[in-house]
């Protein structure tokens, strides 16, 4: 069995045009549909990988005195933060 290059794994699995079926496009390429799926949903799933792992979007909707509240962070997901002690908004500030 020979070694797979994943660069050039990605790079055939990225250039099937969109609209053409996948049965078509293996057959022009001389792979297998087995072969497609697996390297596609293996790239795919480092994608996803690689995207969990890094920043995300954070918005500070609201700092204020009023009540208790000093602020609520809204973060992807529909996930909400709510701060009550100026400290961690001091280090949340300094974070961010």
């Amino acid at each position: 069995m020979t070694k797979v290059n994943r660069e050039e794994v990605m790079a055939l699995i990225n250039s099937k045009p969109d609209g053409q079926r996948v049965k078509n496009f293996c057959a022009e390429k001389g792979i297998t549909e087995t072969f497609y799926y697996y390297w596609r949903n293996k790239l795919n799933k480092s994608k996803s990988d690689s995207v969990s792992a890094g920043f995300i979007p954070v918005r500070i909707k609201d700092i204020s005195q009023n009540g208790h509240l000093l602020a609520s962070i809204d973060l992807p997901g529909k996930a909400v933060i709510h701060v009550y002690d100026a400290t961690v908004i001091a280090a949340l500030m300094h974070i961010l």
